[in-house]
């Protein structure tokens, strides 16, 4: 699944995510340029996973390093495993929102800490989001849309992921410096009509237009 100026997710350990790119590919290899911001010396023989995600579907693969220079780092071409099918495709968008998570205070009290940011994709089943924050997987969040016509509609989520963007890469937001995928939780139906009618269908009109 994997192309040339794809954009990827390289991760070290479980925490450690950075943005790259593939610069080449061959039969056996890939070419990729990596976050230089991310202050991690890539070593070869070392371990790496990378992660790809489509508009339904979403891959990994396990790789080793061949080899490095300056800028890029090569690794072993090996077949993507598909981890996690999309039940219904995103639809793009560029939504202003806020979510909210708990954190602790200086009375080390739990309160919701609210912050913004922005939706590039969305569906019934989850989200694409930008952000100035770091969250670590299965971080639980309360986020704030805005639809016209409808009062604000707050939905639970999931982080199943957050991966740090590199300006290099970043062609759109980019001063948002983490992509964050979430997948929705606890949805009711009734929450899932209001999704559906007042923001999904007009994007996808939008869209066709």
């Amino acid at each position: 699944m994997f192309h040339v100026n794809d954009q990827i997710g390289v991760a070290v350990f479980e925490n450690e995510q950075y943005s790259g790119s593939v610069v080449s590919m061959e039969n056996d290899s890939l070419e990729i340029s990596f976050d230089a911001e991310s202050n991690f010396e890539f070593i070869p023989g070392q371990t790496l996973v990378l992660t790809q995600a489509t508009k339904s579907s979403l891959f990994r693969m396990e790789t080793t390093i061949v080899s490095k220079n300056v800028e890029t780092i090569t690794v072993e071409l090996k077949p993507p495993q598909l981890v996690q099918r999309r039940r219904s495709d995103r639809a793009s968008c560029a939504i202003e929102v806020w979510f909210a998570q708990k954190q602790t205070n200086s009375q080390d009290e739990k309160e919701d800490f609210r912050v913004p940011a922005l939706v590039d994709d969305i569906s019934v089943g989850g989200a694409t989001l930008y952000s100035d924050m770091l969250l670590p997987a299965d971080s639980i969040l309360k986020i704030e849309f805005k639809l016209v016509g409808k009062e604000t509609t707050v939905l639970q989520a999931s982080v199943l992921r957050c991966t740090h963007r590199s300006n290099r890469f970043a062609t759109k937001h980019e001063n948002k410096h983490f992509e964050i995928a979430v997948k929705f939780v606890n949805m009711s139906r009734l929450d899932q009509l209001t999704l559906i009618q007042y923001l999904i269908k007009p994007l996808y009109a939008q869209q066709a237009a």
